[in-house]
């Protein structure tokens, strides 16, 4: 069978945070596998036009999502050695309330980039 992939629209913040963890992972993985797979879906996003289109308007906004991830992907590793440790402590619990702040960082970055670029979808959140 030929691999398949399907087209989904999303928020233009939401194609610009894939993007960054694309990054990431290809920073940080080191499965050559993984990688293959990282580095197909990341050439395949940013060659969307609409990537092209925005990607000096929103630079600064990028450059905030990039390091918000970061510290996401590095605070998730945190969790996941304590967690293989099974050492549910305080650090835990403190780890875990900046992963939940560093999210609502990164929703608040995603959606400053699709007011900024009218995107037509944007992702809304329950809470303020």
């Amino acid at each position: 069978m030929d691999k398949l992939s399907i087209k989904i629209p999303v928020s233009l913040g939401e194609l610009v945070d894939k993007i960054t963890i694309l990054r990431i992972k290809q920073a940080c993985i080191t499965d050559a596998e993984k990688i293959a797979n990282v580095l197909t879906e990341y050439h395949m996003l940013v060659a969307i036009p609409e990537y092209s289109l925005i990607k000096s308007t929103i630079a600064d906004h990028e450059a905030d999502l990039q390091k918000v991830n970061q510290l996401i992907w590095s605070f998730s590793e945190d969790i996941r050695q304590l967690e293989q440790e099974n050492n549910i402590n305080n650090a835990y619990l403190e780890i875990s309330k900046t992963i939940f702040k560093m999210n609502e960082e990164r929703s608040r970055i995603k959606k400053a980039i699709n007011v900024m670029c009218n995107s037509e979808l944007v992702e809304e959140k329950s809470y303020e």
